[in-house]
């Protein structure tokens, strides 16, 4: 199995966590700052290591643990890494956990003095007082984690078909622009036949999940996925966590649909939740997203191409396709 501790850096409360998992750290009592500063990661990170799955060891089960660092996309990134695990057949041989309920005010500011703003001789003191704080909560969660883990030693995974391939389209949303891209993709319509109201259906929102949209001619399944604002972390979290399954699943496709606007269809999607919110995220997201019709075409055609095009794991490309070999 592989566990995977996130916080907003993957510097403090994941790698801690991740610590005393794999017994780097003592339980029965408070660790001293140096053996904080002797793990791994500990206050070490910084912005080019967001959306990076680091492996910390393997415990005595034989599981492996990493940590990453999330920004902020919250608890329901939790269930955005578990469904790309189900996507490739791996879902019953990973284990997320997010710490950040163990994140104190002293924690954050500390953190963000070190690691954003280079203050170490203020930031690093004050992010241990905080870590040291939150310890024992830490430990709680950890334990947790490991009794669920520990009887969890069975591989399931889907048969490898080198014919098809599972395409996964990121986008501020789940729904809006990815799933006509989405849609385009599996229909090959290009005209504005596809602009339908359930394409600004905020449920699919709910969670975080992706959400399968269908399979194409040639087998391949297409979904689609919202990470708000963060989309190269994102997508480079859910690359690497491929990485991880690489050899048990298909080949895979992980590509972003962007458009201009795109955080404003974010906020009409939240605003949906609230009384009259579904008009207004209509409204506001057919206004945005309808002219741009072209721009989403266009990028729709790049995914078509890559897919008839085997291509090394290039991660400057804007194209991530897994496959033997990479």
């Amino acid at each position: 199995m592989k566990i995977i501790y996130h916080c907003y850096g993957g510097a403090h409360s994941s790698v801690t966590a991740a610590g005393i998992h794999l017994g780097l750290l003592p339980t029965h009592r408070l660790p001293t700052g140096d053996e904080l500063m002797r793990l791994p990661y500990f206050d070490k990170t910084d912005g080019n290591d967001f959306g990076l799955i680091r492996m910390m060891g393997v415990d005595e089960y034989g599981n492996e643990v990493y940590v990453l660092g999330k920004k902020g996309m919250g608890e329901r990134f939790s269930r955005t890494l578990e469904g790309m695990a189900k996507i490739i057949g791996a879902e019953q041989e990973l284990r997320v956990v997010n710490t950040m309920a163990c994140v104190n005010w002293i924690m954050m500011i500390g953190g963000y003095l070190s690691r954003r703003m280079g203050l170490l001789s203020i930031g690093r003191p004050l992010v241990i007082y905080g870590t040291r704080k939150a310890f024992f909560h830490l430990v709680k969660m950890v334990k947790d984690c490991q009794l669920k883990a520990r009887d969890k030693h069975f591989h399931v995974s889907l048969p490898r078909n080198k014919k098809s391939t599972d395409v996964v389209i990121l986008g501020t949303t789940t729904a809006h622009h990815s799933i006509l891209a989405a849609r385009m993709l599996l229909n090959g319509i290009r005209n504005s036949d596809l602009v339908v109201d359930t394409c600004w259906d905020a449920w699919l929102e709910s969670d975080g999940s992706p959400v399968f949209v269908g399979t194409d001619k040639d087998g391949n399944r297409v979904y689609t996925i919202g990470v708000g604002r963060e989309m190269e972390t994102g997508a480079r979290a859910l690359a690497c966590l491929v990485h991880m399954f690489e050899s048990d699943c298909r080949p895979i496709l992980i590509t972003a649909v962007r458009i201009k606007n795109e955080t404003w269809v974010r906020t009409a999607a939240a605003l949906s939740r609230w009384p009259g919110g579904q008009w207004l995220n209509r409204v506001v997201s057919k206004r945005i997203v309808s002219p741009q019709l072209d721009t989403i075409r266009e990028q729709v055609e790049s995914i078509e191409k890559a897919l008839h095009t085997a291509k090394a794991w290039d991660p400057k490309s804007e194209f991530v396709l897994f496959d033997e070999g990479t």
